[in-house]
């Protein structure tokens, strides 16, 4: 896999990683899939160490699947527990790793995106906004100038 884009917002570390693929155009419009990592730095080890979505730094891992509904079906025939977060059951299925992560399965269908971001956008706002909250709380100049909340010019 190669790491096709980093981002470091303050506490929040982001990557998209990708398989290489052959043809020029793939779902999506891009040339390969992508798995999208978030990190929060630091460890439950640490003293003054919090996060928003326990047991870890580590919020969750997505792929994206072509059959939603198969996928759905063979992971309830195996008995794998899936987790209820108020979207449709069709669009996306969230299940957790025997260590407490979640793992989230998406759709490829293009069309029910939007209907996904409109479920989503409430969890993915308070999110963002709680991550800029603890930012801003830190009041660490590094990690204010990051999330693009610091400018030296401006400070006396």
């Amino acid at each position: 896999m190669d790491i096709a884009r980093e981002v470091v917002m303050g506490k929040i570390y982001k990557v998209w990683l990708q398989f290489p693929a052959n043809k020029k155009s793939d779902l999506f419009g891009h040339a390969s899939s992508l798995i999208e990592l978030v990190q929060q730095k630091g460890t439950e080890s640490d003293d003054n160490f919090q996060v928003q979505h326990p047991p870890t730094g580590f919020h969750h891992i997505c792929f994206s699947i072509p059959d939603i509904t198969h996928a759905r079906h063979r992971l309830e025939s195996l008995g794998v527990e899936l987790v209820d977060i108020g979207t449709p059951k069709n669009d996306i299925i969230v299940l957790k790793d025997p260590d407490g992560y979640p793992i989230q399965l998406l759709s490829q269908d293009f069309d029910k995106h939007e209907e996904l971001e409109q479920a989503c956008r409430e969890v993915v706002m308070d999110g963002a906004q709680q991550a800029m909250e603890d930012i801003k709380q830190d009041n660490n100049p590094i990690t204010l100038e990051e999330a693009g909340l610091y400018h030296p010019s401006k400070a006396t």
